[in-house]
């Protein structure tokens, strides 16, 4: 397959032989590089100009358009989400943080799919690490119990998941000397999250729901979670 006139090299057609079937007429979508595969950084979107991905590795890159469509299936299987209370806006802290937690959560399970294949993606994880690593150093600590104390507590979880030690480990310390507490609660999160291992729909949506009552945003509603495909929120 290709993307923009670039090839995806293996092994992403071992991934598409085993996917595709769950992911109809997505070919042509991807080969064009559209916003419903790739978001707000598609061709579309940034036209005249280039999306920034398309400069990575052909390593790189065929993991980049593997973890677009594993999102896309991991929708189409029913996957849990988050949404904002009744009450809050888009643009509410709500939101924001339901999102991050939603990330947090979803992103192993994203992995669990990836994983068999053998994907490499040293380049996005370095880049990944660069701009955490200025993040936790330069900016203002938030004030413990904010919603954004648990953006930085949920990004300490993820970061800790996906990248490997030698990319971790200065965050780690950066966090641990910044934000003590802050990183324990980033700590027990990923704990959560590594218990509940995340490889089903099912698993997934239970964890999601103990992180987010780990971090009391249970109360009055703030983020609900929702099983698409039931219905029920929880």
């Amino acid at each position: 397959m290709h993307v923009l006139d670039r090839e995806l090299v293996e092994p992403f057609d071992a991934f598409w032989e085993t996917f595709s079937i769950e992911l109809p007429e997505i070919e042509a979508l991807v080969g064009r590089g559209h916003s419903a595969v790739f978001g707000d950084q598609s061709a579309d979107l940034t036209a005249p100009d280039p999306p920034d991905w398309l400069s990575l590795p052909d390593p790189d890159l065929a993991y980049h358009v593997a973890h677009e469509l594993a999102h896309i299936l991991m929708t189409n299987r029913g996957y849990p989400k988050t949404i904002r209370g009744t009450g809050y806006s888009d643009d509410s802290s709500e939101a924001r943080v339901g999102g991050d937690l939603e990330e947090m959560v979803l992103h192993p399970a994203l992995q669990h799919l990836l994983e068999p294949f053998g994907f490499e993606r040293g380049l996005i994880l370095e880049r990944m690490a660069a701009g955490a690593l200025r993040g936790v150093r330069s900016s203002p600590v938030p004030e413990r119990g904010s919603p954004w104390s648990f953006t930085w507590a949920m990004r300490y979880a993820e970061l800790q998941s996906e990248l490997p030690a030698n990319l971790w480990s200065p965050i780690e310390a950066i966090y641990k000397e910044r934000t003590p507490g802050i990183s324990g609660l980033g700590q027990e999160l990923a704990e959560i999250v590594l218990q509940g291992d995340c490889g089903t729909r099912e698993q997934a949506l239970d964890t999601l729901i103990q992180c987010r009552d780990t971090l009391g945003l249970r109360v009055d509603s703030r983020v609900l979670v929702l099983d698409p495909t039931t219905g029920n929120l929880h």
